[in-house]
């Protein structure tokens, strides 16, 4: 065995006792130490030092060894799993085993540190070193209390049986549960941990020693309590296809939850098809009812609550031809039209089309599909919904208003050429691009036909107050070709004016207007 072949930290603990001028003396001590000191040697060394403090085996079992990394502490919300990361070094013998008989023998409490030392025993998945502690005397059912971090976090550590689960430790759940360990322990923590982590022998064995299928975490919520985060649902989120039949088979209920935290939804917005599938095969409802806190908080809210809508939004297809061959009803089609025309997912647009989505709202206040797509930018959202029949004109011009409101200048195009008015509600639509400062938007819906005179000089005085001085310039010209009325000039030359006052030329980004632009606006001024 060469010095490379040591654990790095017994490396570091050697050199530590040598004299450290430099770095390269203290490669050659080290050498020169190795050629000397065994390994049970550095290991006895350990031990006594372990022995300076009342936690040495809780110590002693978190610590590193050879063959053996230091245990680290994996934070879960508002507890901490512990894990032990593999080691690249080959275990000769079992130093933890060794170092707990020592201290053990020499007095130290085995239950020091609120049983640490058994926890880190369970989450490294040492059956010799979790026995003995056991039969010392180490409680099973201890937990570190919750402490206030520097973060302002409240944690603390799981029980050994919720150690182990979460760490796949399948061997040491007989021995725990024999010596009295709690399966309800924490809101049925070591069943949601393993299902979270998809350890499918563990839970097998947790429910055959009486663990719940339906039990989850209960929070406080609006006025009341909640239960989130049940076995059914952690599975489902996490994807763990066999995890969810077993516990389907075992009594767990699909559509337990509230209306955004049911096992459906959670499949479907992470993408699980098969999970999905044995859900619905279970009797998932598709149907999602917004509960009554929410039916005043808007349509992205309802987006949320439905599986479907959920699936679309994230990009997971498969999971949502999945639910539409579940028979998805009529609204919740419509309502994923809207959601995938917002989103732009064309590939899904498409395929709602071809299954009869209504591409025209039924009612004058429902979600618009081509409303969304122009409000949001996706012209090739917009062709589609146009091809496929959408009335560009309807519910007073809104597909229209939306993209000029959003400065989606293409997209203007689109639904002129199929038949929207410019000058539609009042030239409302011309009134929202100035009123957003959209200057591509307010120079082509005025080329195309808008009137800036309409709605009572109000769209005037809006571009003469927008302080955008290339929207003045265009409704100056505009204005100039109004020979039969113009006192609408006041408001723009004003609204110039007063841009002119409040900045030098220099500022007036006169490379972006030419002198044909500065000689034109001062012809209309004069």
């Amino acid at each position: 065995m060469t010095i490379s072949t040591l654990p790095p930290e017994l490396v570091a603990y050697i050199a530590s006792y040598t004299n450290n001028c430099t770095a390269s003396r203290i490669r050659q001590a080290c050498s020169i130490l190795y050629q000397r000191i065994t390994v049970n040697d550095l290991v006895k060394r350990k031990i006594y030092d372990l022995k300076a403090s009342s936690n040495a085996i809780s110590l002693c079992a978190r610590t590193s060894w050879p063959g053996l990394e230091k245990i680290e502490v994996d934070r879960d919300g508002m507890y901490n799993f512990l894990r032990a990361p593999q080691s690249p070094h080959s275990q000769s013998s079992n130093y933890v085993l060794r170092a707990v008989q020592e201290l053990l023998k020499a007095g130290f409490d085995v239950n020091a540190d609120y049983g640490g030392a058994l926890r880190a025993a369970a989450s490294r998945g040492d059956l010799q070193v979790c026995f003995l502690l056991i039969a010392s005397g180490a409680g099973v059912n201890l937990r570190a209390p919750k402490n206030l971090c520097r973060n302002g976090c409240i944690i603390g550590e799981f029980t050994a049986l919720e150690q182990a689960a979460a760490n796949g430790n399948a061997g040491l759940i007989p021995l725990l549960l024999g010596a009295g360990a709690s399966l309800h322990a924490f809101h049925n923590m070591a069943l949601r941990v393993a299902c979270s982590r998809g350890f499918g022998a563990i839970v097998d064995e947790l429910i055959a020693a009486g663990a719940s299928a339906s039990h989850g975490e209960n929070v406080p919520f609006v006025e009341s309590w909640k239960m989130l985060h049940r076995p059914l649902q952690v599975a489902s989120s996490a994807g763990h296809a066999d995890i969810v039949a077993a516990l389907i088979a075992n009594g767990a209920q699909v559509n337990d939850g509230d209306e955004d935290e049911r096992p459906l939804q959670l499949a479907a917005a992470a993408g699980h098809v098969d999970v999905c599938r044995l859900l619905l095969q279970a009797g998932a409802n598709l149907a999602v009812t917004r509960a009554k806190q929410w039916q005043n908080h808007g349509d992205e809210v309802g987006e949320e609550m439905n599986a479907l809508s959920r699936a679309i939004r994230l990009g997971h297809f498969g999971v949502a031809r999945t639910l539409l061959d579940a028979g998805a009803d009529h609204a919740a089609k419509d309502e994923a039209l809207h959601v995938a025309a917002t989103h732009g997912q064309i590939v899904m647009v498409a395929d709602l089309l071809a299954r009869g989505c209504n591409v025209t709202p039924r009612a004058r206040k429902a979600q618009c599909p081509l409303r969304a797509g122009a409000a949001n930018g996706h012209h090739k959202v917009v062709a589609l919904l146009l091809e496929a029949g959408a009335n560009a004109g309807k519910n007073r011009n809104a597909a229209l208003c939306a993209a000029v409101s959003a400065g989606h200048t293409s997209i203007i195009s689109i639904l002129i050429s199929a038949g929207a008015s410019p000058s539609a509600r009042g030239s409302v639509a011309l009134l929202r691009a100035v009123e957003g400062r959209h200057f591509q938007a307010v120079r082509r819906l005025i080329r195309i036909g808008a009137d800036p005179g309409h709605r009572s000089g109000r769209i005037l005085q809006e571009a003469a107050t927008s302080g955008d001085v290339r929207i003045i310039v265009e409704f100056l010209h505009w204005a100039a070709c109004q020979s039969d009325n113009l006192t609408v000039l006041k408001p723009l030359v004003l609204g110039l004016a007063s841009i002119i006052c409040q900045k030098s030329p220099d500022e007036m980004e006169l490379a972006e207007w030419g002198p044909a632009n500065w000689c034109t606006s001062s012809s209309i001024i004069t």
